[in-house]
């Protein structure tokens, strides 16, 4: 991304926004998929950051228009974070099972798959909100709040 040290503050707020909305964009794909850990992570912190500068430069924006698009991201990342927090567990379990004595890696084991299964679950509806996040309709009402809001 190009910042001009020159340029308004508004203009580079909106350059760093879009910037933002594309990182978080670019890893639904993957996340979508599900066999990458990382992009689903990168997804969720993207969106995050995304709405922390919204809401540091709420001014900048209509209040009605930044609160259902700061919604929208509430959704996302509230889909994403268990999901994530499986993620998380399963890698301490698996460091836990190859430590662990033959007896416990049983119950280790069984603890994998359970959270797997749970996983999986939470997935249809973070692959819901995932979906609804990049479509068509919603890309670009953030791309037109950010463009309208910050020329």
């Amino acid at each position: 991304m190009d910042l001009d040290p020159e340029e308004p503050f508004r203009a580079a707020l909106g350059k760093v926004l879009a910037g933002w909305l594309q990182q978080t964009l670019s890893y639904a794909p993957a996340t979508l998929k599900g066999k990458d850990p990382q992009a689903l992570h990168n997804m969720r912190v993207s969106a995050l950051r995304l709405r922390a500068l919204m809401r540091l430069h709420k001014e900048n924006f209509p209040a009605r228009a930044l609160r259902r698009r700061l919604r929208d991201l509430r959704r996302l990342i509230r889909a994403l974070g268990p999901v994530r927090e499986i993620d998380v567990f399963q890698v301490e379990l698996r460091k836990l099972a190859a430590e662990a004595p033959p007896a416990e890696r049983v119950a280790l084991r069984w603890l994998m798959a359970e959270q797997e299964v749970r996983r999986e679950r939470l997935r249809g509806p973070m692959k819901d909100s995932v979906r609804r996040f990049q479509g068509e309709p919603s890309r670009r009402r953030f791309e037109r709040l950010i463009a309208e809001s910050l020329q």
